[in-house]
Parts: structure tokens; C-alpha cells; sequence
């Protein structure tokens, strides 16, 4: 069966007399579409993670996380801040 896929794989001609083997490799070695392979990583890298990083992680998690560690530190320090009591000082 491997023997059948791979010789029709060889022999398919798309238009040219060339089997896939050979357009994939001219595709591949071709310097534009290179070019673009380049150019669209550095696009789709700089979108998805530096705008994803800036967007999401800096201004939503860590700002969320910030929060409940805030809280968590209050609750076990027994801080209320309501009562006006600072930082560094501890409930009665």
C-alpha cells in the first residue's frame, strides 16, 4: 500500500510534467515565496505575541493576579482597609 501511495505521489502531473515531489521543492526554493513565509511570520509573531502579551497578560492577568494576591496578603495579615488602617500594620 506504501508503495502505491508513494509512486502515485511521484507520478502525479499537475500541468507540467513535474510530480509533486519536484513542485514542492521549486515551491520551497523559491526566493518570493521565502520572502513571504518571512515576511508573514514576523506579521502573524508580532500580532499574536507582542500585541497578545501587551493586551492580555499585561493588562488583564497581571493586574488580576496583583488583586488576589492583594487580597490574599490582607486576608492573612487581617488588614482591613476600610477601617483605615496601612500597609504594614497589623489588625487587632
Amino acid at each position: 500500500m506504501l508503495n502505491s501511495i508513494l509512486s502515485a505521489v511521484h507520478s502525479y502531473d499537475h500541468s507540467g510534467g513535474h510530480g509533486v515531489l519536484e513542485e514542492a521543492w521549486a515551491i520551497f526554493t523559491d526566493p518570493g515565496h521565502f520572502l513571504a513565509e518571512i515576511g508573514f511570520t514576523l506579521i502573524i509573531d508580532f500580532v499574536v505575541l507582542f500585541l497578545g502579551y501587551q493586551l492580555l497578560v499585561k493588562r488583564v492577568v497581571i493586574p488580576r493576579l496583583r488583586r488576589q494576591i492583594h487580597r490574599e496578603l490582607d486576608a492573612e495579615l487581617k488588614i482591613d482597609h476600610e477601617d483605615g488602617e496601612g500597609h504594614g500594620k497589623r489588625g487587632s
